[in-house]
């Protein structure tokens, strides 16, 4: 849900479906543009795995890792041929800017060397961090760049089946003052996502964003205990240590901070040209469920000035009753 009182709640189910509901009556106004959704959905799946599904993904992202690999070669050697011998200012001019009346051999040469030398910063940053996402060697290097010891990898959890199924109606229960708690957490926050978790006894983590999406250093995380509605941990960015900085702002270099949302975020801001009651949704929240918030707000054109936004357990019990008919 975002801060925003124009824009519309945001409920997705996994990364097929996602849903636009009215805060105010929890009626149901659209789900974007499914097809253009889909459609960056599978250029990602080319880009990370070539288009590859199931077991064959090991084989692709194996592929795209070693490419990664050459391609940071090519940037590396390719600046280093690109050194001038002589460092003087015509010298350097001719391999950083383009020159005229020169003959067909020497221009191509003259326009592969400036080409490459403005381009290659952006190439480096956008190829080193994919080397990091591809390879665990690379991001625990990242940790010892900085002199900390890499984190233990988490232990491999049990696949689940592909069950979408909803929580259970106790799933639900003092939902709506646990959210109002995140609410209060950080005053100026722009949009808050939660992954409703099936188990009435799990606790309840919230991503709590007080940037535009892109911004690591505006992401905190605050988990409750179900029972109690303790905080049982903060964790903004700036708790985080500096390995583990580095390698969020390096996922978020290569676009990776937005992996859970990639094609389907670019589905929805294309959808604000078809529907545009969407026009000031911002990029999509990355959580398999994302549910609103309770609030009382002045909006424009009611009659008595004073809307209340339904609970989360309101709008959830009647969108499903919807999906179910």
């Amino acid at each position: 849900m975002k801060s925003d009182s124009s824009a519309p709640a945001e409920i997705a189910f996994g990364r097929e479906t996602t849903l636009f509901l009215n805060p105010y009556s929890a009626q149901v106004l659209g789900e974007g543009s499914p097809g253009v959704r889909s459609f960056f959905r599978t250029v990602t799946d080319w880009h990370r795995w070539l288009g590859a599904k199931g077991d064959n993904r090991n084989v692709a992202r194996a592929i795209t890792g070693a490419s990664n690999l050459g391609f940071l070669f090519l940037v590396i050697s390719g600046f280093y041929l690109w050194w001038p011998r002589n460092w003087n200012l015509k010298a350097v001019r001719s391999v950083i800017w383009f020159r005229r009346g020169l003959p067909a051999k020497a221009r191509d040469f003259n326009w592969h060397n400036t080409i490459g030398f403005w381009c290659a910063p952006a190439l480096f940053l956008v190829v080193i961090s994919a080397v990091v996402i591809s390879y665990t060697w690379a991001g625990n290097l990242v940790y010892r760049i900085v002199g900390e010891t890499p984190p233990v990898p988490r232990a491999t959890q049990p696949a689940t089946t592909g069950n979408n199924s909803a929580p259970a109606a106790d799933a639900l229960i003092k939902l709506d003052g646990a959210w109002f708690i995140a609410e209060q957490q950080v005053s100026d926050w722009r949009s808050i996502s939660l992954q409703l978790p099936t188990s009435a006894s799990a606790p309840l983590t919230f991503n709590i964003d007080r940037g535009s999406g892109g911004q690591p250093q505006k992401r905190g995380q605050l988990v409750l205990d179900r029972t109690t509605g303790a905080v049982t941990k903060w964790e903004p960015f700036s708790a985080y240590t500096r390995g583990r900085q580095l390698l969020y702002l390096t996922f978020h270099t290569h676009g990776r901070g937005r992996r859970d949302r990639g094609a389907d975020d670019r589905g929805d801001r294309f959808s604000r040209r078809r529907f545009p009651c969407f026009h000031r949704i911002g990029s999509r929240i990355q959580t398999p469920l994302c549910v609103v918030r309770k609030t009382r707000i002045t909006t424009r054109g009611s009659r008595n000035g004073n809307r209340e936004r339904h609970s989360v357990t309101t709008c959830y019990t009647r969108l499903l009753s919807k999906r179910r008919r």
